[in-house]
């Protein structure tokens, strides 16, 4: 694809599935080496700091001041 899209999570402008979601799912479950995708990557991303936002928080209301 010769045009840049916003919409599409990955970041590489001149890779040849840059939108095109459908043939990028493809080509990665049929590479040898399973990577994963952008969007996939920012999904996993988003998931790890909510659960250590999360984590954070516990500790915070499991302290006991003055002990």
């Amino acid at each position: 694809m010769n045009q840049y899209r916003q919409d599409c999570p990955c970041k590489r402008r001149k890779c040849a599935y840059h939108g095109d979601c459908a043939a990028c799912r493809t080509k990665h479950e049929t590479a040898k080496k399973r990577r994963p995708m952008a969007c996939e990557r920012l999904t996993a991303e988003e998931d790890r700091k909510s659960r250590k936002k999360q984590e954070d928080f516990l500790d915070f209301l499991d302290c006991k001041p003055g002990l």
